[in-house]
C-alpha cells in the first residue's frame, strides 16, 4: 500500500477528521465510501493527537475498511502513546481474525513496513509477542541470502535490549555498522543504557565513539564532546543527556 494517498482518499480522511472533532453524527454517512487507504491517511495525519486517534478507532473497529494493515499502524500509534491495554486489545482482535499459520509473519512484515511511518519503537513487537518471530524472520532472511535493511536491524537491536539479551543486541549492532548502516539514535541510546548496566565499558565506549564519528561535528567539536562524555563516564544519565541534546539539535545521524 502506497504511503501517498490519492486526492479522493485524502479528502475522505479530512472529512472524517472534521466529523470526529466536531460532527460525529456525520460519520455513518462516510462509512460506506471510506477506504483502507483513507483510514491509513487519517492515522498518519492524526498520529500525534491521542484523543482523535481513540475516537477514530472506536468508530473504525467494526468496519471493513479497518484492515489488518490499518490495525498494524494503529498498534504502533497506541504503543507510542503507552496505551498498552488498548494496543493489546487491538492485537488480540488482529490475531483472532487471521489464520494462525499466517498471523506471525504477516503482522511482523506489516509492522516492519509501517515502523518508521509511525515513528515507532520495538516495544510494539514485544507487546504483540513477535520478538521471537522477528528472530525467525531475521534468520530466514540470512539463510536466503537476503540482506536485512536498516529498519530490521533497528527493530532487532532495540528489541533485544528490551529483552535483556545485550550480547545479541551488541553483535547485531556491529553487524549493522559493518553492513554500512547507521543505527537510529534511539537504538544507540537503548544499547548504551544496557551496556552501562552490564558494566561493558569497552563496548560502551566503542558504541559512543562510533556514534560520534558519524555525527555532524568538526574534529574540534568531536574532541570536545568526547572529553565531556569521558568526564561524565560514571554518570550514565549525564552521558545520555549529552547524546539526547545532540540528537535534538540534529547533530547525530538518524535522529529524526
Amino acid at each position: 500500500m502506497s504511503s501517498i494517498p490519492s486526492p479522493a482518499d485524502a479528502s475522505l480522511a479530512d472529512k472524517a477528521i472534521i466529523s470526529l472533532m466536531r460532527h460525529p453524527y456525520l460519520l455513518n454517512s462516510l462509512a460506506s465510501d471510506f477506504t483502507p487507504e483513507a483510514a491509513s491517511c487519517l492515522l498518519l495525519k492524526s498520529q500525534n493527537d491521542q484523543e482523535l486517534i481513540l475516537r477514530f478507532l472506536n468508530w473504525a473497529r467494526p468496519h471493513p475498511f479497518f484492515t489488518p494493515h490499518c490495525k498494524c499502524m494503529a498498534l504502533h500509534i497506541l504503543t507510542r502513546f503507552k496505551l498498552y491495554k488498548s494496543a493489546q486489545s487491538l492485537a488480540e482482535n488482529l490475531a483472532f481474525n487471521m489464520p494462525e499459520d499466517e498471523m506471525g509473519n504477516f503482522v511482523f512484515q506489516c509492522l516492519k513496513e509501517t515502523y518508521h511511518l509511525c515513528a515507532s519503537s520495538s516495544s510494539v513487537f514485544d507487546l504483540v509477542g513477535l520478538i521471537n518471530e522477528a528472530d525467525r524472520a531475521f534468520e530466514s532472511m540470512l539463510q536466503r541470502n537476503f540482506k536485512p535493511d536498516e529498519a530490521v536491524y533497528n527493530i532487532m537491536i532495540h528489541g533485544h535490549c528490551r529483552g535483556g539479551n545485550i550480547q545479541k543486541a551488541y553483535n547485531l549492532y556491529k553487524e549493522m555498522v559493518n553492513s554500512g548502516f547507521v543505527p537510529h539514535t534511539m537504538t544507540v541510546i537503548a544499547l548504551v543504557k544496557e551496556l552501562f548496566m552490564d558494566g561493558e565499558t569497552d563496548k560502551l565506549s566503542q558504541v559512543i565513539a562510533n556514534t560520534l564519528r558519524s555525527s555532524k561535528l568538526t574534529d574540534a567539536e568531536l574532541a570536545k564532546v568526547l572529553v565531556e562524555i569521558n568526564h561524565k563516564e560514571g554518570n550514565m544519565d549525564a552521558v545520555l543527556n549529552v547524546l539526547t541534546e545532540m540528537a535534538k539539535d540534529g547533530l547525530l545521524p538518524n535522529s529524526g
